[in-house]
């Protein structure tokens, strides 16, 4: 399915504890969303931040065109590594919502509070990178 405009038709925010998620609907292909979240060169474009691009990591799972898990942390800090999963689903008008999920592998008060501080607003800057890699894609073939 070939990428249509890719607008964030819905964004939901959770935050428990340890544990940040959002998620997001994209008009886009299932396919087309995979190969951004998948691709090491591709995820590289809208996990330009900072921190994101400061972190060591490991790919742990990958079940292709429905998920992909790491571990990242930064190399002074591996005690305060976490675990991120993204999850692919097809909505039934063809966009694809994605469901990321980040959470500390070793909860301590401060890894708690710095991912409390700082996680939640990232995933969310990290989101919009991925729709405008979308939208570029799109006016790319146009």
């Amino acid at each position: 399915m070939p990428i249509r405009n890719c607008i964030v038709a819905h964004m939901s925010d959770t935050e428990v504890n340890s544990q940040v998620t959002r998620s997001v609907v994209l008009d886009a292909g299932l396919d087309d969303v995979w190969a951004a979240v998948a691709d090491p060169e591709r995820r590289r474009l809208w996990l330009d931040d900072e921190d994101a691009q400061a972190r060591a990591w490991r790919v742990d799972h990958e079940a292709p065109g429905r998920s992909l898990t790491w571990t990242w942390w930064h190399p002074e800090d591996p005690a305060g590594a976490s675990q991120v999963e993204v999850v692919l689903d097809e909505e039934p008008d063809g966009a694809t919502r994605l469901v990321v999920t980040e959470r500390l592998v070793q909860p301590t008060p401060a890894a708690t509070s710095r991912m409390r501080a700082s996680a939640g607003v990232t995933w969310g800057s990290r989101l919009l990178g991925l729709e405008l890699l979308l939208v570029a894609a799109v006016a790319l073939v146009r």
